[in-house]
């Protein structure tokens, strides 16, 4: 799912999610989940989606970098509100 993230191959991502591919899965290598790979090549498409079925916001790659942090080094201004959004939104349930 990384890697369809990273691409922003919406159609595989959401045939994975439903098929119950965990959406938080974590690269060993690195640290990061699918949010992170689409947050990183600013692929709004994938971010939006794995928000809608509940992808964590919080998790931290190797770095120490959760998704908003790569969003925002990367210049995506657009990918980061809308993970703040929803960090906003689970953080006050």
């Amino acid at each position: 799912m990384i890697k369809a993230a990273y691409y922003g191959n919406v159609d595989e991502l959401y045939d994975a999610l439903r098929q119950g591919a965990d959406i938080d899965a974590v690269d060993p290598r690195d640290g990061w989940t699918p949010l992170h790979a689409a947050a990183f090549t600013g692929m709004r498409g994938a971010v939006e989606l794995l928000l809608r079925f509940g992808a964590s916001t919080i998790i931290r790659d190797s770095e120490g970098k959760d998704a908003a942090t790569i969003a925002a080094e990367r210049g995506h201004g657009e990918i980061l509100d809308l993970i703040k959004a929803s960090s906003t939104k689970t953080e006050n349930v």
